[in-house]
Order: C-alpha cells, then structure tokens, then sequence
C-alpha cells in the first residue's frame, strides 16, 4: 500500500508562487476583464461602423472618442492577464498574449494621434472662432494622450514580452 504525501497549506502557497491568488480572484478578475475587453470593443465598434458619417468633423469626434476609451482597453488586458496567470498552460499563453495586445494597442494609439492631427489640419479653417480654443484643446488632448499611449503601452508590452520567458 502506497502513502500519499500530505502537503501543508504554506508549502502548496510557496510552490505556486509568491503571486499566488485564490481561484476565485481570478476568476472575477477575467470574467471583469473580457466584460470591459468586449464592451469596449463594441462601444468603439459601434462608433465606427454603425455611427459612420463622411467627413472630417465625425472622424474628429471619432478618434478623439476612441483615445478617450483606451485606459479601459488597458485595464481589461491587465485584468484578463491577471484573470489567466494561475491557469498553466492559459497563464503561459497569457504571459505573451497580454503583451502582443498591448503592443498593437500601442500601434492604433499612434494611428489615432495621427488621425486626429489630419483631421485638426483638415478642420481648423472651418471651425467658428468663438469654438476654436475648445477645438484646439480637443485635438491637443487627443494626440497627447495618443504619445502617453503609445509610450506607455509599447514600453510595458516590450518588457511584459522579455519577462514570458522567465515564467
């Protein structure tokens, strides 16, 4: 007759890792991420393809809108990551997935910035001198956050794929 080893709690905690959660955690912690991945994508989706408009001043109201929805695009890669990390073989495909997402995150923020500043150049001899400051504003503050995006993403996403390996 064979003995079964019993394992005490504090050494099954210290074999899975000091970032070891409760199955619980994460779970709501991916079924919160694909909640905020899907819904934003809808969000945008719905924006640019059922609100689609010609011209320069929807594309404006566009981009700028779809910059503004980019921290939820974050927040849902982090908390899907965090949702998959306990899981072995959906935490090793997460530890590079998560950082791909962010990486081509990073490249559409940059797409966007660029967008918003034709549409800036495009748009402001049109645009009524009394709406011009908050015109400016708007597109300042798009592109702005498109460099933060892109800098921020890419950098994180770089490091998230140099440390896959060391899973």
């Amino acid at each position: 007759m064979t003995q079964i080893p019993l394992v005490r709690p504090e050494e099954k905690a210290r074999a899975a890792g000091p970032f070891a959660l409760p199955p619980a955690v994460t779970y709501a912690a991916l079924a919160a991420g694909l909640i905020f991945l899907i819904g934003s994508l809808v969000d945008v989706g719905t924006l640019w393809i059922g609100q689609r408009q010609e011209g320069p001043q929807w594309e404006f109201v566009a981009v700028g809108s779809t910059l503004e929805a980019f921290p939820r695009f974050a927040l849902a890669l982090a908390l899907v990551g965090l949702g998959l990390h306990s899981r072995v073989l959906l935490g090793t495909i997460a530890s590079k997935l998560v950082p791909v997402g962010m990486i081509v995150f990073a490249f559409l923020a940059g797409v966007l910035g660029v967008l918003m500043g034709m549409d800036y150049l495009a748009l402001r001899a049109e645009v009524l001198p009394e709406a011009a400051q908050v015109f400016r504003s708007t597109a300042m503050k798009s592109v702005s956050l498109s460099a933060l995006y892109v800098v921020a993403l890419m950098l994180f996403g770089i490091l998230g794929l140099r440390s896959a390996g060391t899973r």
